[in-house]
């Protein structure tokens, strides 16, 4: 042996083992195991370079590290041990009797020369020929014919059958050609009721004290000593396995991956644990037929639909057209290493108007759709039909004469519709029912947004130009209370632009549309005008060439219906309540389901099972389930060049004048001004001017001068810019 050592700690095993692969992938090598009880680990240190390699290609979901090389107590008790094949493999209960005993018991894996069994059978049958002593016994009297009997006192005897036994067990090496192990137990620390336990449970031919001071010198020594050498297949039965060791279960799958795929996934896995070099990959063009990848938080999701998108993004002849909507910045530092635009709301200030409707011809669509999903966003519950009607009514005032309408303007369309159809004006003001109460207490977030500069202009970016590009909404900075409304907003708008294109790419990929936490727009309910609407686009987005990406945490947000639609499935890690639905989403079949179900529930991170599609001609044919380790996006910090988007000005500080000698009674009075019909700013009158800081450019507004009596309230009205004469009371 030599005392070139490589010391190993086993970190995971596959939950169906075959100990014998243990044996058989030492060919010429030698090894020690170490079962630690104190740490419940157990090491393997061998003499080969290669050892560990091979056990990790011969045995999926075998997984160890290196560590450092074990150092040894001064003194050591070593056994010469015999199982034979009716032994209780009594390993499997030593580290739950003895666990954290401060006691170690190293097994040794020798390579035997080819002569050496041969010596042991010598030396076995000569035993067996010196103690078969027989006793002869005279039988003859004087009434009949002498006879004798004889009586074995050594072949019934335990020590026989045992010698037997070994005898049988090395006819078996030789008929393998030779091969075989010694095999020595060596214990060392607090080891007297592990001593007993070896003792009571397996045959101990010898035992001797040793003295090594290292793993060096222990190796050295029992390369020399003598013992029984066991067959590969019987070394095995001393094989056994720290049960803290993380077990990973197994699952036949076949290798399913599209071969001339453009965009790679990762590495195939050979039954759902054992990494192989087959790539696997999907072909561009079936990703028109919808995506969705799901999955535990943490367990590499974001990372590979980056890893995917980036080959979306660049490959084939022509740029694809990639949109993505998330919740988080993580998009964004994508972004800046693909060149894609990133729109940062709330960050950027960048001017949208979101009531914009670039296609004229299409503003009906545009508005129901826009009035659907509003009101779903808004959160109205019961009152949601009734927002919805309000909504409708008024969106076909506002766009009756403009397909661009100035938000502000919408919006108090929106109130007047509340008024007609929940309200009625007064003498002192509105009175609304508890319908038109709710309804309009479900558009604060609408109100919140036009209170932004930046949300309440009538001429803004291009938002089709950016589609057609490729652009990134960054929502981190929104908060959690509004993102579901911006995701509504955002989706309005790209239905809009994708409606332009034709029904003529089922067998491409023109764009693909990738929602980041994806239950913030797509309700469950099966009913929901939104799951319905959503579930008639993912069947006319295959033949615009369109791909929906949908990322989720949780796939029971999605409703099956839309889940049956996706044919591209990435199920990463599922919680134990999701695992079973996310089998059959899969396809998995009745033999393999529970080890399925218990795979999906422990994948490591970057690990996924796969559903897709591949493409044979015109046919397009089920691949799958199978798992693959997938690859990760890793080019952040490479910024490229990104077209930048032009900046606005969009507040102004506003000079009010009233003129003194209309209303010299003015002076010293509190003016309170109004937007949207809220105060949001008041100040007191200086002789004949009012000043207001960061007004919206363009924007109405109301000036609101209270007097002493209510005949002496004044209201002006008036857009906002940087200097404003007020002419006449409104």
């Amino acid at each position: 042996m030599t005392n070139n050592l490589f010391p190993y700690r086993i970190t995971t095993l596959p939950s169906e083992l075959n100990p014998t692969t243990f044996v058989e992938a030492l060919l010429d090598s030698n090894c020690l195991i170490i079962h630690d009880l104190k740490e419940s680990s157990t090491s393997i240190v061998t003499d080969s370079t290669d050892y560990a390699l091979r056990l990790h290609n011969l045995i999926p979901g075998f997984d160890c590290e290196p560590i450092n090389t074990p150092t040894l107590r001064p003194k050591q008790i070593c056994l010469v041990p015999f199982l034979h094949a009716e032994s209780k493999p009594f390993l499997e209960q030593i580290y739950r009797l003895f666990r954290g005993l401060d006691a170690r018991l190293l097994i040794s894996f020798v390579r035997c020369l080819a002569k050496y069994p041969g010596t042991v059978k010598e030396r076995i049958e000569e035993s067996l020929s010196q103690k078969e002593v027989r006793l002869t016994r005279a039988l003859g009297n004087r009434f009949s014919s002498a006879g004798s009997t004889q009586h074995d006192l050594y072949y019934g005897s335990d020590e026989r059958q045992v010698l037997t036994q070994m005898l049988e067990e090395i006819n078996k090496i030789m008929s393998a050609n030779g091969s075989s192990y010694k095999i020595l137990f060596i214990l060392e620390g607090d080891i007297s009721s592990l001593s007993e336990y070896i003792y009571a449970n397996s045959l101990i031919l010898s035992s001797a004290e040793l003295s090594c001071s290292s793993i060096d010198s222990l190796y050295s020594k029992i390369s020399c000593m003598d013992s029984m050498p066991f067959h590969p297949n019987s070394s095995a039965g001393f094989l056994g396995f720290s049960d803290r060791i993380r077990r990973k279960v197994r699952v036949n799958t076949d290798f399913g991956t599209s071969i001339n795929g453009e965009i790679n996934v990762g590495n195939f896995l050979e039954g759902s644990i054992g990494i192989s070099p087959n790539r696997t990959s999907l072909e561009k063009s079936t990703l028109n037929l919808g995506t969705i990848i799901t999955g535990l938080p943490g367990t590499g999701k974001t990372l590979t639909a980056m890893h995917l998108a980036s080959q979306i993004y660049l490959s084939g002849k022509s740029q694809t057209s990639v949109v993505v909507i998330s919740p988080t910045k993580e998009w964004s530092e994508f972004g800046n290493a693909t060149g894609i635009n990133v729109i940062r709301l709330y960050d950027m200030a960048l001017p949208i108007n979101f009531f914009k409707c670039y296609n004229p011809e299409n503003r009906e669509p545009f508005y129901q759709n826009l009035a659907m999903l509003l009101a779903y966003a808004s959160k109205a519950g019961p009152y949601r039909n009734s927002l919805e009607k309000c909504l409708l009514s008024a969106f076909n005032k506002a766009y009756r004469e403009d397909s661009c309408p100035d938000p502000v303007l919408v919006y108090n369309q929106i109130e007047e519709a509340i008024i007609e159809q929940h309200g009625r004006r007064t003498s002192t003001g509105v009175r609304y029912t508890k319908h038109g109460e709710n309804i309009r207490a479900a558009l604060e977030n609408l109100r919140l947004m036009l209170f932004r500069p930046e949300f309440a202009v009538t001429d803004g970016i291009d938002l089709e130009e950016l589609f057609a590009k490729s652009v990134i909404f960054d929502l981190s900075n929104v908060s959690n209370n509004m993102k579901q409304f911006f995701y509504s907003l955002i989706l309005n708008q790209l239905y809009n632009f994708l409606g332009k294109f034709d029904e003529k790419g089922d067998s491409e990929l023109r764009a693909s549309v990738i929602l980041e936490e994806a239950q913030l727009a797509i309700e469950e309910d099966e009913k929901s005008a939104v799951t319905i609407d959503l579930i008639q686009r993912i069947q006319d987005f295959r033949k615009k060439g369109i791909g929906l990406v949908i990322i989720t945490h949780n796939l029971t947000d999605m409703h099956q219906n839309i889940r049956r639609l996706c044919q591209t499935k990435l199920y990463f890690r599922q919680s134990s309540d999701v695992a079973k639905y996310a089998a059959i989403d899969l396809g998995f079949n009745d033999d393999t389901m529970d080890n399925a179900i218990g795979r999906l529930r422990g994948l490591e991170h970057r690990v996924c099972a796969v559903s897709c599609i591949e493409t044979h001609g015109n046919e397009k044919l089920p691949i799958g389930p199978f798992f693959t380790r997938t690859e990760i996006f890793k080019e952040f910090g490479k910024n490229k060049v990104i077209q930048k988007i032009p900046t606005f000005q969009l507040t102004c500080n506003c000079i009010i004048e009233i003129p003194a000698k209309d209303y010299p009674e003015l002076h010293g009075r509190i003016a309170k001004l109004l937007y949207l019909n809220e105060v949001i700013s008041e100040c007191i009158i200086d002789k004949s001017e009012v000043r207001f800081k960061n007004l919206i450019m363009g924007k109405d507004y109301l000036l609101l001068i209270e007097g002493g009596r209510k005949k002496d309230a004044k209201t002006f009205g008036f857009v906002a810019s940087e200097k404003v004469h007020i002419l006449r009371n409104v």
